[in-house]
């Protein structure tokens, strides 16, 4: 692995319920100068108050209260750094959640842990979560083997565990980049090597962080996604707002508007309340003009329409090859319509076949392919009522992915497998 330092990573943190995931994110807070000494300091004093043993997971449910009451931290991400590099998590409840994370931007983590308890081995979100990120294109995986406190931090269970785990990870295609006994409550092994530990010749949780090498954000020459939430009238000038979601435009650069392939060109840059830029990269909401901007009296750009550059078109089609995963309690007839969102596009679809289905637990084959029930994972034909702009997740997966709706509840996340013509 590289010794990448400069730049931040994030991290997504998923596992079975109470195999230690608050811990371990509460625990690096605390290490690593993720939140105050003085709200440490307040949530011990709680414990105390309460005569409990204090719990890092505590601290977490602290920062998820404050949260809820609309205060500065990010709701969905906590920030910690080491010293070497600043570290973003991506915080996933729970399955539901954490596939509606996946879709609206956890795909976009460099890495992720899977952390499972010694003490009760692999669970049905275990193998569920961990099915997710390999569908999901997540390659740098590192599995945390929890609570070994309990059973006094001997060799013995971690490595049976280990042993399980390699051969179901293997199954499904994976390879993890590494395993770590750890106890997230005590905190060994998470910021430095354990001394309890001392069969195990590997590196802690943050040494093993610092050294891992920081996925590029996709600036492949020719690249643009830039999805159009909205335009505005200004002084009399239109400017079209969004998010550069894949690659960089420039004023200046010839562009396509799709799915109409309206050709134009970037007249400028415009970011709110600040002087204009010459360039945008990916993760920037930016303003834009164009030039022109309307064709035979009309605008060309409209929210649910994608600017790329000429030379990397994404597809345009109504036939979608696609694997979704369900997340919704309710079963699903394929008759019944939806609503796919992807990026800033609402288009009204529906299942025209499921080609094959799966537990996503379990891995069995599922027979029944008029219906999806909770929790199964499918490859499906999805056909959309009109023209939807997309890419194949390999290529760009910012465009590659996608949400399914039904009657306004998100009941699905899924990816492009292919581009249709």
């Amino acid at each position: 692995m590289n010794d990448n330092r400069n730049g931040s990573l994030k991290i997504v943190i998923v596992g079975h319920v109470d195999h230690g995931k608050s811990t371990l994110i509460g625990r690096l807070l605390m290490d690593n100068h993720g939140v105050e000494d003085d709200k440490v300091e307040a949530v011990k004093a709680i414990c105390r108050g309460l005569n409990k043993e204090f719990e890092p997971a505590f601290l977490l449910d602290s920062l998820r209260e404050e949260r809820e009451k609309e205060m500065t931290i990010d709701t969905t991400q906590l920030h910690f750094s080491t010293g070497k590099r600043r570290y973003t998590i991506i915080d996933a409840p729970g399955h539901k959640e954490f596939i509606k994370n996946m879709v609206t931007g956890a795909a976009q983590a460099d890495h992720a842990m899977l952390i499972v308890d010694v003490t009760e081995g692999m669970k049905e979100q275990t193998r569920r979560h961990a099915y997710l990120l390999h569908l999901l294109g997540i390659k740098e995986i590192m599995v945390l083997i929890n609570k070994m406190d309990r059973v006094g931090y001997a060799e013995g269970p971690y490595g049976r565990l280990k042993e399980e785990l390699i051969a179901f990870l293997g199954a499904i295609g994976m390879d993890p980049i590494g395993f770590i006994p750890v106890s997230a409550k005590t905190g060994e092994n998470i910021a430095k090597r354990s001394d309890r530990m001392r069969w195990f010749d590997g590196r802690s949780v943050i040494g093993s962080l610092d050294r891992l090498s920081i996925a590029k954000a996709r600036e492949k020459r020719g690249i643009l996604r830039f999805p159009i939430q909205d335009m505005y009238n200004v002084d009399g000038k239109d400017i079209i707002v969004g998010q550069v979601e894949a690659g960089s435009m420039a004023a200046g650069d010839r562009v396509l508007v799709m799915p109409d392939r309206a050709a134009a060109a970037v007249k400028s840059i415009e970011v709110y309340a600040k002087p204009r830029k010459r360039t945008a990269r990916k993760g920037e909401a930016i303003g834009i003009t164009l030039d022109p901007v309307s064709a035979a009296g009309d605008s060309v750009a409209s929210r649910g329409k994608v600017i790329c550059k000429e030379g990397d078109t994404p597809s345009v089609t109504e036939l979608i090859d696609a694997t979704i995963f369900w997340a919704s309690p309710e079963d699903h007839d394929i008759r019944d319509g939806l609503v796919l969102r992807c990026a800033t596009q609402e288009v009204p679809c529906r299942i025209e076949r499921i080609v094959s289905k799966m537990d996503s637990s379990t891995l069995e084959r599922l027979d029944d392919l008029k219906s999806i029930k909770e929790t199964e994972v499918c490859d499906v034909v999805l056909r959309a009522e009109r023209r939807v702009v997309i890419d194949d997740f390999s290529h760009v997966p910012e465009l590659g992915r996608f949400a399914l709706e039904k009657r306004r509840d998100m009941v699905a996340g899924g990816i492009v497998r292919m581009r249709r013509p």
